[in-house]
This record gives C-alpha cells, sequence and structure tokens, in this order.
C-alpha cells in the first residue's frame, strides 16, 4: 500500500509540475492543444492501443540489450487488471537489468514526450506524455518497492 501510494504521490507532483512549467514557459494551458488531435477521439483511441503494445516491447526490448535476454526467453501474457498484455522475462537476469527494463517505458513514452512537449510549445505533446507516464503506475510502484513479480 506505501509503495501505490508513493507511486501516485510521484504521478501527482509529475502532472502538477509538468502542467505548470508548461503554462508558465508558454503562457497558456496545454489542454487548449486537445482540439489538435490527429483524428479526434478515434484517434486518441487508437494511439491508446497502440502505446500499450509499444510499452510492453519497449520492455522487452530493454531486458533483450541490457540483460542479453534471446527473444524466446520474453513471452507476453494477458492481464485482466490492465485488460491487455504484460511482457515477461522467462529467465533469471539480475535485478538491475530487469529494473532498467522496467523503466523504459516511462521514460521513452512518457518522459521524453513530457519534455519535448514543453520545449516546443506542443500541449499534445505533454499531455499525451503524461497519460503515459500514468498508465506505467505497475512499473513505477515495482521500482519503488524493489519486489520483482513474474
Amino acid at each position: 500500500m506505501r509503495a501505490r501510494l508513493g507511486s501516485a504521490a510521484v504521478l501527482l507532483f509529475a502532472f502538477v509540475a509538468a502542467l505548470s512549467v508548461f503554462t508558465r514557459v508558454w503562457q497558456r494551458s496545454a489542454f487548449e492543444d486537445l482540439a489538435k488531435q490527429p483524428g479526434g477521439w478515434l484517434g486518441a483511441i487508437a494511439i491508446v492501443a497502440c502505446s500499450a503494445i509499444v510499452h510492453e516491447l519497449l520492455h522487452a526490448i530493454a531486458w533483450m540489450l541490457v540483460a542479453h535476454v534471446p527473444w524466446r526467453a520474453i513471452s507476453f501474457h494477458p492481464t485482466w487488471r490492465g485488460l491487455g498484455l504484460a511482457a515477461r522475462v522467462d529467465t533469471p537476469l539480475p535485478a538491475r537489468a530487469y529494473k532498467i527494463g522496467v523503466a523504459v517505458p516511462a521514460l521513452t513514452l512518457g518522459l521524453i514526450p513530457i519534455v519535448i512537449g514543453i520545449a516546443t510549445g506542443s500541449g499534445l505533446w505533454l499531455l499525451w506524455g503524461l497519460f503515459f507516464l500514468f498508465e506505467c503506475f505497475a512499473d513505477l510502484i515495482v521500482l519503488f518497492t524493489g519486489q520483482i513479480r513474474q
């Protein structure tokens, strides 16, 4: 429970900080760019669906690169909580390599788009980065607790 609250606090801080910095730098709200979403709501739904797959592939690719795990040692299992897939390593690997693989989606899908959004004034990039960061909630719990669930 403590790790969940800690992860929630980190996410809340990231949301408030990113939105505040964007507003201060660009003198407008990031939410003003929602109307610029390509494809409207259908485009947003497509991005969410694709991002879930990309998120899990990023875990797998990171484990392959950092821990030199072969593709056949990674499996994808359905998750009912997330209504999607979850990548798993089916072979032992160092905890540090596992944690790097866990962190990669938060960095690439969350942090990098947030920075791009703030740097370029794209509220849409910022909002998508925040959404993808929120998608990494369970990953943050793993990183904060050090508990590895397989």
